[in-house]
């Protein structure tokens, strides 16, 4: 692999995968890769191919926004409204698109497979959203979550902030499948195989009418900007990242005095 933060692949005519290549960072979204990947998605190649695989290299497919970013003040804003072109991006685009996670992925990072058509997971993976444990709110995710799976399961992601397994991300319906031991590369390969055997305007034309009957989720994202923005300037935000990066519990009642 380059230096490059995403790189891209090309797989067959009618397949190009892009691969988040941050893995010593465990894949955490910070400007520089949200540039990249934007940049990738709105190259016209790119958007050429029928298919697009999102997959990420290291053990962990995103462990979510930059910590060094999430509460600098100076790059809060610019990071927030690149995460909001990427989701929309990967969302609104007429290819059909497919993240392969072969590890674990948490808060914006998993926002990124959500705003993609199909997930297929390896069954070790976990899954979750552990905003409200860091003094922040899911504002961008909860669009993308709540077109997929049924209220009550987005309160016990969202409200408790608890990880889920693979197979529980499949059997709620927050994932389309769960690939066997090294079967995963394999398992997007098959999926391709199945929508390539549908006409290509016609596939596009009814991904759209879906989007359609999912409400307005581009404005939904686009309304969630300014709510997230404030959450990740406020006090609490700040100590949910302080006892982070210390290993402790934060502080939430010295707030509030």
């Amino acid at each position: 692999m380059s230096d490059a933060l995403v790189e891209k692949k090309v797989i067959n005519e009618n397949i190009v995968a892009l691969t988040l290549n941050r893995s010593s960072k465990r894949n955490a979204l910070n400007i520089n890769l949200l540039e990249e990947l934007h940049g990738h998605l709105a190259d016209e190649y790119v958007q050429n191919f029928r298919i697009l695989f999102l997959s990420a290299e290291g053990p962990i497919f995103s462990s979510g926004l930059d910590l060094d970013e999430a509460t600098d003040e100076t790059k809060i804003e610019k990071s927030a409204a690149l995460l909001n072109k990427v989701y929309l991006s990967l969302y609104k685009r007429k290819q059909i698109t497919v993240s392969l996670l072969q590890g674990s992925a948490f808060a914006g990072g998993l926002g990124l497979a959500l705003a993609t058509d199909f997930i297929i997971a390896e069954e070790h993976c976990l899954f979750g959203f552990p905003e409200t444990k860091r003094g922040l709110i899911p504002a961008q995710i909860l669009p993308l979550l709540t077109k997929l799976i049924a209220p009550n399961y987005v309160k016990e992601l969202l409200l408790l902030g608890e990880n889920i397994s693979a197979n529980k991300a499949k059997q709620i319906g927050l994932i389309f499948d769960v690939a066997k031991g090294q079967e995963l590369y394999q398992s997007g390969l098959a999926l391709s195989k199945m929508i390539l055997k549908s006409a290509p305007i016609a596939l596009s034309s009814t991904k759209a009418l879906i989007q359609e009957e999912s409400g307005d989720i581009p404005k939904k994202l686009e309304n969630s900007l300014k709510d997230h923005v404030a959450m990740r300037k406020s006090e609490e935000a700040k100590e949910g990242f302080r006892a982070f990066i210390e290993k402790r519990p934060p502080n939430w009642e010295s707030l509030l005095t």
